[in-house]
């Protein structure tokens, strides 16, 4: 493991313990738990918009264009999730 990804891991741990089973029930209870990990780990997360945002879970986890939901599918959860946060 370099040590890119090792600050990955690290930043994504640290969100996790923000977070994570909140975003868990909320992945869970929306249908998308295992879409969401099957399209995060073909990608590595988006540092940039975790340092900056750090409830983007699902905004800076993958190019939401790339994956077979497509754009407009993860706008919609990431839209209910902010809200969810309110």
């Amino acid at each position: 493991m370099n040590v890119l990804n090792k600050v990955i891991y690290m930043i994504e741990e640290i969100l996790e313990l923000s977070y994570g089973t909140k975003f868990t029930l909320f992945l869970k209870q929306y249908g998308c738990y295992e879409k969401y990990f099957k399209n995060k780990n073909r990608k590595s997360i988006d540092i940039y918009g975790v340092f900056y945002n750090n409830n983007a879970y699902i905004m800076s986890a993958f190019d939401w264009s790339d994956s077979p939901e497509g754009h407009r599918y993860w706008k919609e959860r990431e839209d209910w999730w902010e809200e969810s946060l309110k």
